[in-house]
């Protein structure tokens, strides 16, 4: 948009035009994010660190076949895995907030990554992450620190733009 103040005289105002290199069904990216490469996936797995069950996310990307000159093989299909990080999946609330919970911050998490926003670049060579992922051993400890710990990511993730 295009503000234009005009004055004639004591009398002034505020004019709003329409700009005209901007087009009218251009999209927000603060709404849909960068496009995703739509052979970026995101796994969600569980796994169990000294006693804390965790959700592990690993962004995988297929590439096409290769030839192989190896015998008995026609083609090699290449498969990247990138480990993003961890979230704790034993957290049902947080002072009586089920938003607070391990399933809303994992869905809340592959929301974003559906939406391209989470790595910085969604094509190869990908840039990783706008968000801080942690690793296994930051889970690691009593649970009251962990759960102040999962409030300060679940506060990242669900004030993305």
């Amino acid at each position: 948009m295009l503000m234009v103040l005009t004055r004639i005289g004591n009398n002034s105002k505020m004019v709003i035009t329409g700009d005209p290199m901007l087009s009218n069904n251009a999209s927000n990216p603060d709404q849909n994010g960068m496009k995703k490469d739509p052979h970026l996936n995101l796994t969600v797995g569980t796994v169990t660190y000294n006693g804390h069950k965790l959700y592990e996310l690993i962004a995988e990307r297929s590439f096409g076949h290769i030839t192989s000159k190896i015998k008995n093989l026609d083609s090699i299909r290449v498969n990247i895995r990138y480990l993003l990080g961890y979230i704790p999946s034993d957290i049902e609330e947080v002072n009586g907030d089920i938003n607070m919970s391990s399933a809303a911050v994992i869905g809340k998490y592959i929301e974003l990554f559906d939406k391209g926003k989470i790595f910085e670049s969604n094509f190869a060579p990908f840039k990783c992450c706008r968000v801080h992922n942690k690793k296994k051993d930051y889970w690691d400890v009593p649970r009251d620190e962990k759960i102040r710990r999962f409030v300060l990511l679940a506060d990242e993730l669900f004030y993305i733009n």
